[in-house]
């Protein structure tokens, strides 16, 4: 099956856009990663010991010109995309901000408070692209981006909040990939990545994984 999976991997690797995700797994019982990388016509998996960025690359190669959609994992940084072709999931963005929300009370639960809603006037943005000229949805978005820019330049003293603040800082860049995306094709969120490793879970669950 080799040559067929092969070629596969060089699908995904000339794809517009992939979502990549991971997830444990076992080989004889002892611990792997299985891999998924997913893009419009073609989903390949790949089971391995080690959750480096070595993995990936062997997927997606040296040189990925596409859209690369993930949840934030640091193997994903160590790949030759540029920030700008990067789409950092706001689904798990929106859970971060919401378990802190959780934790805070007073004026510390503020700073999660805003980006969560800058983070939803973006998916609704998204959402709403056909029902806007190109000059008001530009306008929005701008408006969007100054908001996080805003929110990213307070002084935190709240350590899990500034934790959080570095995160999003680090991949400011990649935060709304989607709102520049000319065909409205990449995804605010990761959801893809996820629906296609689900069937893998389920056997993992019932079957053990590999040699078990």
């Amino acid at each position: 099956a080799m040559p067929s999976y092969e070629r596969l991997i060089l699908s995904v690797r000339g794809s517009r856009i992939v979502c990549a995700d991971e997830t444990g797994w076992r080989i004889n019982g002892s611990s792997a990663w299985l891999w998924v990388f997913s893009s419009k016509a073609v989903t390949v998996y790949l089971i391995d010991p080690s959750r480096g960025h070595e993995v990936a690359e062997k997927i997606l190669g040296n040189h990925f010109a596409g859209k690369l959609s993930t949840d934030g994992f640091l193997a994903y940084d160590a790949l030759s995309v540029n920030s700008e072709n990067r789409q950092q999931c706001s689904s798990h963005l929106l859970k971060r901000s919401k378990e802190l929300q959780e934790l805070k009370t007073r004026h510390a639960v503020l700073f999660s408070r805003q980006v969560a809603a800058i983070l939803k006037a973006g998916i609704n943005l998204h959402q709403r692209h056909g029902q806007l000229t190109e000059h008001g949805f530009n306008v929005q978005r701008g408006k969007i981006e100054a908001a996080m820019d805003r929110v990213l330049l307070k002084q935190l003293t709240d350590p899990d909040n500034a934790r959080f603040a570095r995160h999003l800082l680090k991949h400011r860049k990649s935060l709304f990939t989607y709102l520049y995306d000319v065909r409205h094709e990449v995804a605010p969120t990761n959801n893809e990545g996820e629906r296609e490793i689900r069937p893998a879970v389920i056997t993992r669950k019932l079957g053990g994984c590999n040699r078990s």
